[in-house]
């Protein structure tokens, strides 16, 4: 493997990077994004820096470090991937590409990004380089101009030939490229393609029966979590199922059934159906377990005046997918004109996944210095979805204290995950809060509130919540 050489600057970053949040902390690294001054000005960065990683993850940290910024220095100078901007031995500086990751955009049925992803891969093997972890949704990009980008370089391999390792790791790179494109136009894999999705290169092989069980047994078995794979039979036979039982039915002009993670872990099915107003909710669920069996019905079904569509008749699943995963936040990027604005506006405001966090969130307020308190659910990477409490108190009031109120109150495994304690939540001006602002906060999705500030006083409280907030365990990867 070889080091590229670049001509990157190595002095001190100095006044040059501006932070604006930061986005994630682990223990190999804090991730920050911000501005940073460029010869052409300032431009959107992301900053990843590991001075203040734990002295027994140093090692690694370095190890995963030094991979990143060889990689970028190369990928970054494509246009498959950010650009790297700085690096020292401490801290890299790259450049943000706006889109959304793989895992949200959901290209079902999009030839052209699938088309661009395999030009980004055979880009990035033709200049020696190896991803090594694009198994992962969250490390596909898929940019607003609708092409393919890569991210998370850290354990990227460089090669300074195409030896049997080079071959075999950019085997797996497009064994799972493709695995993305079966999942999502299946219809266009050739027989070729189909070959290479169902043979595993042979230490992959040994990992799935060895290691990858040790793995299972420890995140699963001993911590009590799991990574979000999916939903297995239920996404693959029942999803198909619902849709067409729903299309039969004489009141329905559309439907689209989205899976979402639970608080088990594992994948709820979302209905969004697009009927006459005479058909209720309670109808068609009894319908759908006359149809399907009580087993296979969705957890919700939601019915609407209208779905939205694109111009050519098709749901868009990616607003929809937005909707069950209460992911709301995100939606506003993808809207194209006033009336969608509006067709979803109402849909949101009446979702259904909602995981009892009124009744949570009145539970917490029945504490005697609790002033009011909000509950948001947020999707987690390891739990599937989670709970976020925002609880205004009077001052003394301890988050330990209020997590023994909230086990007592609601149970221990219906209380939230993460209780932040406040001063004071944000407000509109006739006293509501603001909870659009208080989801990317849960959901660490915070460089996505500056839009939403309207005075200088409500910057300063959100700042101060943000800065205050538990949840650095970003879900989609930047």
């Amino acid at each position: 493997m070889r080091a590229p050489e670049t001509s990157l600057d190595r002095a001190d970053l100095g006044d040059r990077w501006e932070p604006q949040v930061t986005l994630k902390r682990d223990v190999f690294s804090t991730v920050e994004r911000g501005r940073f001054v460029t010869d052409d000005g300032a431009v959107d960065a992301v900053l990843r820096r590991i001075d203040e990683v734990p002295w027994w993850a140093r090692p690694l940290a370095r190890y995963l470090f030094r991979r990143e910024v060889r990689a970028l220095a190369i990928a970054g100078k494509l246009h498959i991937a950010p650009q790297l901007l700085f690096a020292d031995d401490r801290r890299l500086v790259r450049g943000y590409i706006h889109g959304v990751a793989l895992k949200i955009a959901r290209p079902y049925g999009d030839r052209a990004y699938f088309q661009s992803a395999k030009q980004t891969l055979r880009a990035l093997h033709r200049a020696g380089i190896s991803h090594n972890d694009l198994a992962k949704e969250q490390n596909w990009l898929r940019g607003v101009d609708g092409n393919s980008y890569l991210l998370d370089f850290q354990l990227a391999s460089t090669f300074s030939r195409r030896n049997w390792l080079f071959r075999m790791t950019a085997y797996e790179d497009l064994r799972h490229l493709l695995k993305h494109k079966r999942r999502y136009v299946p219809e266009t894999l050739t027989p070729r393609e189909r070959r290479v999705v169902s043979r595993k290169a042979l230490p992959t092989r040994i990992w799935m029966a060895t290691g990858k069980r040790i793995y299972f047994l420890v995140t699963r078995g001993l911590f009590g979590f799991v990574d979000a794979e999916g939903g297995g039979k239920r996404i693959a036979y029942d999803t198909p199922a619902i849709e067409a039982a729903l299309t039969a039915h004489p009141s329905v002009r559309g439907a689209a059934v989205l899976d979402f993670p639970d608080r088990r872990g594992g994948a709820g099915l979302y209905a969004f159906v697009e009927a006459q107003s005479s058909l209720t909710e309670e109808e068609l669920v009894q319908y759908l377990i006359h149809a399907l069996g009580k087993g296979r019905a969705p957890e919700y079904v939601h019915i609407v005046g209208s779905l939205p569509r694109t111009s050519t008749g098709q749901i868009r699943g990616d607003i929809l997918r937005l909707v069950s995963t209460n992911q709301v936040d995100l939606i506003d990027p993808l809207i194209t004109s006033q009336s969608e604005r509006e067709i979803v506006q109402r849909i949101v405001d009446s979702r259904k996944n909602l995981y009892g966090t009124a009744e949570i969130a009145a539970a917490l307020k029945r504490h005697p210095r609790v002033r009011d308190a909000v509950v948001l659910a947020f999707p987690d990477r390891l739990s599937g979805t989670g709970l976020y409490a925002f609880v205004e108190a009077q001052a003394g009031l301890t988050e330990e204290a209020m997590r023994e109120f909230a086990h007592a109150a609601v149970g221990k495994d219906v209380a939230p995950q993460h209780i932040q304690m406040v001063t004071a939540l944000p407000r509109t001006q006739e006293g509501t809060v603001r909870t659009e602002i208080l989801l990317p906060i849960a959901i660490n999705q915070v460089d996505r509130i500056v839009p939403m500030i309207t005075s200088e006083a409500e910057r300063a409280l959100v700042q101060a919540i943000a800065d205050g907030r538990k949840n650095f365990r970003d879900r989609f990867v930047l």
